[in-house]
């Protein structure tokens, strides 16, 4: 790595989906991999704020590390972006977390709507689910339209 730049062992400059089941514990840490010359700055942001009922522990470990332990995860409490971001006087170096809170969906809805005119085929698919977690269904969208296409 060149002179000024920062690494987080976790990804640098980039955005980890984390998913914490209900009721469950979890740690999410943010620690500088590499740094040249030395961290002078670690911080954690909570967006939006957690109030102070909040069931977050945040541990500094030295200049390099924080870990952010979460107990008893509920949406309202846990259902937030972390941001931790990492400087050193010359670079900076940031590392989100997108936490969702839940547990697997009850059911998923599909449906296939095949509109075909003269030489194009349309294909619209929907799927749903009771969940109120983000979709994260493309590579299963993919490979169905591979099939499809293929049969």
């Amino acid at each position: 790595f060149a002179y000024g730049e920062l690494h987080f062992s976790e990804g640098t400059n980039t955005s980890i989906w984390s998913e914490i089941r209900t009721g469950s514990n979890a740690s999410l840490n943010c620690t500088v991999r590499d740094s040249l010359p030395p961290v002078t700055n670690l911080s954690l942001h909570i967006f939006p704020p957690a109030g102070p009922e909040s069931n977050w522990i945040i541990k500094r470990n030295g200049t390099h590390s924080i870990e952010m332990v979460i107990t008893n995860a509920t949406s309202k409490m846990n259902k937030r972006n972390i941001v931790c971001s990492a400087g050193n006087g010359i670079g900076k170096a940031l590392l989100v977390y997108q936490n969702f809170v839940g547990g697997p969906p009850d059911a998923v809805n599909a449906s296939l709507d095949v509109k075909v005119t003269d030489d194009k085929a349309r294909f619209s698919i929907t799927v749903s689910d009771n969940s109120s977690a983000p979709a994260k269904v493309h590579t299963q969208l993919r490979w169905l339209l591979q099939m499809l296409i293929l049969k």
